[in-house]
């Protein structure tokens, strides 16, 4: 082989290299996103159903470290729900409800969640179209669970709670 003829195979071989882990390197930072995709779908859906279980209750609540009510979900509030969240919350407690480092229901940690936060929304809405917001309370609140990890958007959850308590 000549000179010339080595020089292009290292050139041509150089070049197969670099694209190589350029797509390897695409292929980790995929599969690291996949990865935050899953946990924040995991984290949103543990917390949809946790809210989910509450019962729909249009009166004040106080409880030991909270304070809300479903009138003020509508307008910026600070909410504050204990660690280990007992039996007695309501909808109203998790109305701007956020966790800089995601715990459960029983105050445990949840796992494999560093770095991630969420926060949740609630908001009354009209019961012929639930897209569209209510100052009242019709019956119907959307509840809105954002995930982000390490500041950015990584997912968003919506459910639909009706209250069906028949009004006396």
């Amino acid at each position: 082989m000549t000179l010339i003829e080595v020089t292009l195979a290292v050139a041509v071989f150089s070049i197969i290299i670099a694209a190589t882990l350029n797509v390897a390197a695409q292929a980790i930072a995929l599969r690291a996103q996949a990865t935050r995709v899953l946990v924040a779908g995991q984290l949103a859906d543990a917390l949809i159903a946790e809210i989910m279980q509450l019962p729909y209750d249009s009166t004040d609540t106080q409880q030991s470290g909270t304070v809300a009510s479903l009138t003020a979900l509508n307008t910026p509030i600070l909410t504050v729900i204990p660690a280990s969240r007992g039996n007695d919350a309501t909808l109203a407690d998790y109305a701007n409800y956020k966790d800089n480092t995601p715990i459960n229901a029983d105050g445990s940690l949840s796992t494999n969640a560093n770095g991630y936060r969420r926060s949740v929304t609630a908001k009354y809405v009209s019961t012929s179209n639930p897209s569209v917001e209510s100052a009242t309370d019709t019956g119907l609140c959307r509840i809105t669970v954002t995930v982000t990890f390490n500041k950015r958007p990584i997912l968003t959850r919506t459910a639909l709670k009706a209250n069906l308590t028949p009004k006396s």
